[in-house]
Parts: C-alpha cells; structure tokens; sequence
C-alpha cells in the first residue's frame, strides 16, 4: 500500500508543478483552487454538493453517458469539502477504473 500512496504523491506532484510552471504560479502565492478550477474547466467536469443526514458519504465522483460529476457533503467544514472536491478529482486524474467512487465514514 505504501507503494501506491508513494505513486500517487509522485503524480500530483508533477502534475501539480507542471501546472504552475505553464501558469507561472509562485509557490507562495498557489491555492489549490487555481489547479482544481483548470481541472474541472478542461475535463467538462460538474461540481455539486448534497447533503445526507447520517453524513455517511463524503464525496462522490460519477462518470457515465452524461459526464463526469464531483458531489461533496455541504455540511463538512469548508477545510473539508476541499479535500473531499480534490480527493474525487483525484480520482478522475489517476484513471481509476469504475463508474462511482465514494468516499463514505461509518
């Protein structure tokens, strides 16, 4: 398992450098906000948020016939609904096989 958090951290970071290398962003001045937005303008990707009342799902990518869709737990901290919108675009950018991906809290 280590070896594919190690793989992952090494995607981002490229990709993450690349990104503000192209946009010529000062690491002192980067928000993931700047590198999210690109994402989800360039793969036509839809960002909603929902509610359940158990909170028992976090966040939730669906890619099917009509897109690809991010949804995020609106009552979490704004701190959290941030990992969990680049958590799901995650999974998009590592082509993870599979229609749905959710990260639920038991």
């Amino acid at each position: 398992m280590k070896n594919v958090y190690t793989k992952v951290i090494q995607i981002a970071r490229e990709q993450l450098y690349q990104f503000m290398k192209d946009n010529q962003v000062s690491p002192l001045n980067y928000h993931f906000h700047y590198y999210f937005d690109d994402c989800i303008q360039k793969f036509g990707i839809k960002v909603m948020e929902h509610h359940f009342t158990n909170r028992k799902i976090e966040g939730l990518t669906m890619i099917d016939e009509d897109g690809i869709s991010i949804s995020y737990e609106s009552q979490n901290p704004q701190v959290k609904q941030n990992f969990s919108k680049c958590h799901e675009l995650g999974h998009y950018i590592l082509g993870h096989s599979g229609k749905q991906f959710t990260k639920r809290y038991y």
